[in-house]
């Protein structure tokens, strides 16, 4: 069928001359290459019907091969001076790349992945913050922690705190890592608000190797400036649960942690001195949780405190008794004479005693505590000289 079409084609070109025109030279011209509408279909002025077309094969072929003699003369004598273009039906089959056609403007989808092909989206981390969750909680703390290589250290960004209950004064943190890597101590400062801000930044000098079994404990305290500070309860945080090689954001609740029992008797004692005068200051404070007598109704509490010197008591004074009060506030403050050498030896005996009745048999002990070269109260007195320490101790 396409032979017959060009065969067609090349007999309407020197039948009808009227069709296509004649140059200078006497050569037959085809008509320019029509586009018409989407379909890019090429179409020839005034073709030739179908029934001329039959009637032209029926021509003898003397005629035909003298027609194309001069067909082929014509062309080669109009090169020289005009090119003309050739009829759409008698263009060669490797000029046809030349006109391209584009079915569709749409993107072709991309074809899925082969099997087994590793896909980087399923591998990256998830964004946001972990989320630590306790059912019992007093609040919760916002931190960042991550490990720096080059100086094998452990970061923590402590952020913020929000909605810290039984935060009546003034909370603070506790930070450190379980089991211990130091001795040394990191706390935030006190903020006298239930949403503190806190914004500090801690280092804890552990290898990497060893942050598998190290638990990052953040313990709240309430700080109260004459009674002890209380915690209020703690995050914590198992580092083998991390990927620590990048910044981990967390916002974890705060557990809230048994508070000591109150059955203690415990008295607060505040310490320091002065080595220019060599002067020992020892002020009582406050107790609680005093116990009654069990053939008294109520306590009156007063305190003794004996000097000692190489474990012998060399000196005592006492404070005035409070009546009916289990939980007696004195801010009383005893002075001491003692020499800078001998403070290693030295120590202070703290008893609370029950005035009582002189009928009953006189003042009865409800317990004593001792503060000496042993204790950490004394140790860091004599480290911080000029400061006031103070500290609960537990009567025995």
């Amino acid at each position: 069928m396409c032979r017959q079409v060009f065969k067609v084609a090349k007999e309407a070109e020197a039948v009808q001359p009227s069709c296509f025109g004649r140059e200078s030279g006497g050569a037959a011209v085809a008509p320019p290459l029509q586009l018409t509408g989407a379909a890019l279909q090429p179409t020839l002025c005034r073709t030739p019907s179908l029934s001329s077309q039959t009637s032209i094969e029926t021509n003898t072929s003397t005629k035909q091969r003298a027609e194309s003699r001069s067909l082929s003369r014509d062309s080669t004598s109009g090169a020289t001076s005009r090119q003309r273009p050739l009829s759409p039906l008698l263009v060669p089959q490797h000029s046809t790349t030349s006109l391209v056609i584009i079915s569709s403007c749409r993107d072709v989808p991309s074809s899925p992945l082969p099997v087994g092909t590793l896909q980087p989206d399923l591998y990256t981390k998830p964004e946001g913050p972990l989320i630590i969750q306790s059912h019992n909680n007093a609040g919760r703390f916002h931190l960042t922690v991550a490990y720096d290589f080059d100086r094998s250290d452990l970061h923590v960004h402590l952020i913020e705190g929000e909605d810290i209950v039984d935060a009546f004064s003034e909370p603070y943190v506790r930070l450190s890592l379980e089991p211990p890597v130091d001795s040394r101590m990191r706390q935030t400062n006190t903020q006298p608000q239930p949403n503190p801000v806190f914004d500090q930044h801690f280092k804890f000098p552990v290898s990497f190797e060893d942050l598998n079994d190290k638990d990052l404990v953040l313990q709240v305290f309430d700080y109260d400036r004459y009674s002890r500070n209380d915690i209020i309860g703690e995050l914590r945080v198992s580092l083998c649960e991390l990927d620590v090689t990048s910044r981990v954001e967390i916002w974890g609740d705060i557990a809230k942690t048994k508070k000591p029992p109150e059955e203690l008797q415990e008295v607060l004692i505040s310490l320091s001195y002065l080595p220019s005068a060599e002067r020992l200051t020892v002020v009582l404070l406050k107790a609680r949780n005093l116990f009654t007598p069990e053939n008294r109704d109520t306590v009156d509490p007063f305190v003794k405190v004996y000097l000692l010197s190489n474990g012998k008591r060399i000196k005592k004074k006492k404070t005035a008794c409070r009546k009916a009060s289990p939980n007696p506030v004195w801010n009383e403050a005893l002075t001491f004479n003692i020499n800078s050498n001998n403070l290693q030896n030295s120590a202070v005996e703290i008893c609370v005693l029950d005035q009582g009745s002189d009928l009953i048999g006189g003042p009865s002990i409800l317990g004593c505590a001792l503060i000496g070269g042993g204790s950490s109260h004394w140790a860091e007195m004599i480290s911080s000289p000029r400061k006031a320490v103070a500290m609960w101790h537990v009567l025995r």
